[in-house]
């Protein structure tokens, strides 16, 4: 070793020991999207435009408001209540996380795991996989056509050939920007047993929601960003709407106090305006 060469004062690496990583993680790689410089951000899909000021105002008067020295409302219920009061939906089937990727990853705690299977389409929302692998559930996909589709009959086929626990589909998908009928969403739900959650990042920019279905179809489960045409992905912030028994499983894999006093009053507001 040269005698310029930097040497570690860190007690952390002496001896080149470390703790091992469980054996599903030693050969993943760690997802992450690039954050450039640049108005636009195609690859995060972020509005190059700031939320509306009436909007950043009303928060900045709310902070005074707030309660910081207190821990949040556990149950988030006046911002459900809010989500609700815009969807048409009880506060009891509303659910809120920090980000629609935390509302997925608590489903997936909750009714994936080991030896069990989600079923997502390829190409897809890349961050699912790595979801699915934090939580030890198996990933399988159905491909999409040429035309980079999902039909109703490729849809049953993939459900009746993987007997999935959970499906997920993204609609409008991500990164194709293609939206598929509700035909699909009945096609994915009717041929199986498995919990259907449809993303729907970008429900603002599609011309029919699988909310239209939630009473049809009890194993049907939405969820939605504030991140995107809401303008507001410094926040974090999405929800779920779905059954109250599902609202109430997710009770059992839930942080402590997992959304934090000024995200649930910025959504508040977000909805007020």
């Amino acid at each position: 070793m040269s005698a310029d060469a930097p040497t570690s004062t860190d007690p952390s690496t002496r001896g080149g020991r470390r703790v091992p990583v469980r054996g599903d993680l030693q050969n993943a790689t760690a997802y992450g999207a690039p954050q450039p410089d640049g108005a636009v951000r195609l690859n995060t899909n972020e509005t190059p435009w700031p939320p509306p000021a009436e909007l950043t105002d009303a928060l900045q008067a709310k902070l005074g408001e707030l309660d910081l020295h207190r821990y949040p409302d556990r149950q988030a219920w006046q911002l459900r209540t809010a989500l609700g009061q815009r969807t048409g939906l009880p506060a009891e089937r509303v659910w809120a996380a920090n980000g629609s990727n935390e509302v997925l990853a608590q489903l997936l705690q909750a009714y994936g795991g080991p030896g069990r299977t989600l079923l997502a389409t390829e190409p897809g929302f890349a961050a699912l996989t790595p979801i699915a692998r934090t939580t030890l559930t198996r990933t399988v996909t159905v491909s999409l056509d040429d035309d980079l589709r999902l039909t109703p009959g490729a849809a049953a086929e993939a459900v009746e050939a993987h007997d999935p626990d959970v499906v997920c589909l993204a609609n409008p998908n991500n990164p194709t920007g293609v939206a598929e009928p509700l035909a699909v969403v009945r096609a994915l739900h009717d041929a199986g047993r498995a919990l259907v959650v449809i993303d729907e990042a970008y429900a603002e920019f599609a011309e029919e929601s699988a909310l239209a279905l939630l009473d049809e179809l009890d194993r049907l489960v939405v969820t939605r960003t504030l991140s995107k045409a809401f303008r507001l992905a410094g926040l974090r912030l999405g929800y779920l709407l779905g059954p109250a028994w599902l609202v109430d499983d997710l009770a059992l894999v839930l942080l402590p106090y997992h959304l934090n006093a000024i995200t649930q009053a910025a959504g508040v507001l977000a909805c007020a305006h």
